[in-house]
């Protein structure tokens, strides 16, 4: 059973550099200086600045119409051109207010890069390794002694995603406030899809896990810890980790398209189901800093960032030429 998500969409394009998406709950991270896939009929790599423009405000609402999202905010910046930051449609369908670029908006999956960032930020401090074992920092994995850091922020554990258990209950306990520990319980309730390393899952379990280890060896939340170590230091100072459900103002909403063909607003929605992997709420314009940040390593040392690099390897269930690293995607070339 699949669930349809008609959200409001941000996108972060740094072209020739890194390309951040995300909506509702899904992100696209692109590392290898490729330029991000583009809508059909739009040429990412048009000559003239102005041309480009013109063809994005032209293709952007014609692709929300097919996807069925209601507003989008579009942000690309390449170096020495203008940027192209616009945004497009409604912020809220109940009362018809036009979308703006200065919004809030929950990233969803883009907070996976957060918190791999603050596990390969303890590498640095030497407080752990990629390969140690998860069992060295949590209990009761199934197979965790033989599943690294290292594979869990790959998605290469074989680990059971608890979001496919919890992900249809959410229209009925909409404001559920989950723990990691009850949505990990629902994980190992399930046997492993396949022995560490061989394959690609992609699996909530596995950065929840992360987020786990950072606390268990940082002795911080990890609400406190993305604070400190990431989002004040990069000077994000519209993007946070909330410890509850509310949104700063001003917000866009988000939507979700039922099995059973319902839309239902889902701004207000408890998240706390996705904590280190879904949790975190952001802006287009401190997203176009984290992205950055991310592609040049600025919060890691060279020889982690490196790691980071040249993670990538087939992920084939995220589509032809998919390559997954730690929390970042990308394509192969064509």
């Amino acid at each position: 059973m699949r669930w349809t998500v008609h959200a409001t969409m941000l996108c972060v394009f740094l072209s020739g550099l890194l390309c951040q998406a995300a909506l509702a709950t899904d992100t696209i991270v692109a590392t290898d200086g490729q330029s991000p896939p583009v809508p059909d009929g739009l040429n990412a790599k048009a000559s003239e600045p102005a041309a480009r423009d013109v063809k994005l405000t032209e293709t952007i609402p014609r692709e929300m119409e097919k996807a069925s999202v209601p507003g989008a905010i579009v942000g690309i910046w390449k170096d020495g051109e203008a940027p192209y930051v616009r945004a497009f449609g409604v912020r809220d369908t109940a009362t018809g207010e036009p979308m703006a670029t200065d919004l809030y908006t929950r990233i969803g999956s883009v907070t996976k890069s957060f918190t791999t960032t603050a596990i390969l930020q303890l590498v640095d401090e030497g407080k752990l390794g990629l390969d140690d074992p998860i069992s060295k920092y949590v209990p009761g994995v199934p197979n965790g002694d033989k599943i690294t850091i290292r594979q869990l922020a790959a998605m290469r554990s074989g680990l059971f995603s608890y979001s496919d258990v919890t992900n249809p209950m959410l229209p009925s306990q909409p404001h559920r406030r989950w723990t990691p520990q009850e949505v990990l319980e629902i994980a190992f309730r399930h046997p492993p899809l396949f022995p560490p390393g061989t394959d690609f899952d992609y699996s909530n379990t596995n950065t929840v896990l992360l987020g786990l280890v950072v606390e268990k060896v940082s002795g911080q939340s990890l609400n406190t810890y993305i604070e400190e170590h990431l989002t004040r230091p990069a000077k994000l100072e519209h993007t946070l980790f909330p410890t509850d459900a509310a949104l700063p103002s001003p917000h866009t909403h988000g939507y979700l398209k039922t099995p059973e063909g319902k839309v239902v607003d889902t701004t207000d929605w408890d998240p706390s189901w996705g904590w280190a992997a879904v949790h975190m709420v952001s802006t287009v314009d401190d997203l176009h800093i984290w992205a950055r940040d991310l592609a040049t390593g600025k919060l890691l040392s060279p020889a982690t960032q490196r790691e980071r690099e040249q993670s990538f390897m087939l992920a084939p269930s995220e589509g032809t030429g998919s390559l997954w690293g730690l929390a970042s995607r990308t394509r192969t070339a064509g």
